[in-house]
């Protein structure tokens, strides 16, 4: 593991197998980026999305329903709680 504190409130953790995983402060807000190689393309689902490059399928439900762009915040919020 490794583990980096960079100027500007970012903390960057980064493990053995090339997963990552990038924390800051974004105005007063907490921002959390997932950072994944190359050999997790299309391995990843749920609230990661599907990392494919294609951003249309990445709200995709257990059920294999898509939802589109555009979506409203309460579906969004459904979403969520179907990836537990």
């Amino acid at each position: 593991m490794f583990l980096s504190v960079a100027a500007g409130d970012r903390v960057s953790i980064m493990l053995a197998s090339g997963a990552g995983l990038e924390v800051s402060v974004q105005g007063p807000f907490p921002s959390v980026s997932v950072l994944l190689p190359e050999k997790f393309l299309t391995h990843t689902h749920g609230l990661l999305g599907t990392l494919n490059n294609d951003p249309t399928d990445d709200f995709t439900l257990r059920s294999g329903r898509v939802l589109p762009p555009g979506t409203s915040p309460q579906e969004l919020f459904l979403f969520g709680a179907d990836c537990e």
